[in-house]
């Protein structure tokens, strides 16, 4: 493992409590869908979080664009880059964190039990 993933992986439970902390600040400015599903002015900020000053996706799935934006943000405020890659893709979320050691598979969870 290289210097900048320990360094990644060390930060996350820091930066996780952060990224909940907007997640929960968004929630109470009344974050969601306005106007129609996968719409709105929050929705079209998280799906745009990489270029903020243009918008250039509308309409699509925003779960893991808004999961992303709150590490993103948080990142920002510690003054740190974020632990992976922003994307709006959950498949291609999940394959980040698995390369930094942050996902588990079933076997490892169900090992973990034991």
């Amino acid at each position: 493992m290289s210097d900048a993933d320990s360094i990644r992986q060390n930060s996350l439970p820091t930066l996780g409590g952060q990224a909940v902390a907007v997640a929960e600040a968004e929630a109470r400015a009344g974050a969601g869908e306005i106007g129609g599903n996968n719409a709105g002015p929050f929705v079209e900020k998280y799906l745009n979080a990489n270029h903020p000053d243009r918008v250039t996706h509308r309409g699509e799935p925003w779960c893991v664009a808004f999961y992303c934006w709150c590490w993103l943000q948080a990142a920002r405020s510690a003054g740190q880059d974020l632990p992976v890659a922003y994307t709006r893709s959950a498949h291609e979320l999940w394959s980040r964190m698995a390369e930094h050691g942050q996902v588990l598979t079933r076997a490892q969870a169900l090992a973990q039990k034991e």
